[in-house]
């Protein structure tokens, strides 16, 4: 696992991140998760930061042009998950992460039991934030 959080974050919203990729785990693992697709080793490897020519050139984008990552995400089969209780995380948690320390973290890649890649994204992330996350 892979997360972006503030450095003094608190220990109750390291706990409330801790129970909220447990629980999208264990749904995963039970098949109650949509976008299943394994990622490959090589793409997996090019969506770390520095490979900007190569993830562009994976979603036909120019030298220059502004790269989407919810588009490379998309071409790299991995599923990206704006968090909200929707998701099954209970309520609880959510309120912590979204509402009382959302300034805390802002996202996290969770390694699934199918070998698939799944992102959460705080949802309270400002876009160039969730931009930069997913690059």
């Amino acid at each position: 696992m892979h997360l972006r959080a503030d450095k003094n974050l608190s220990l109750e919203t390291a706990d409330a991140l801790a129970k909220m990729f447990k629980v999208l785990y264990d749904n995963a693992a039970k098949g109650r998760t949509t976008g299943t697709a394994t990622a490959d080793e090589a793409s997996v490897q090019t969506l770390s930061r520095g490979h900007a020519k190569a993830l562009r050139a994976k979603c036909d984008v120019p030298p220059f042009g502004r790269l989407d990552p919810f588009e490379l995400a998309r071409r790299m089969e991995m599923r990206v998950l704006m968090l909200d209780e929707s998701c099954g995380v209970p309520s609880e948690l959510c309120e912590r992460l979204l509402v009382t320390d959302s300034r805390a973290w802002s996202a996290g890649t969770l390694n699934l039991p199918n070998g698939s890649k799944l992102v959460v994204m705080n949802r309270y992330s400002s876009p160039e934030q969730t931009t930069y996350e997913m690059t």
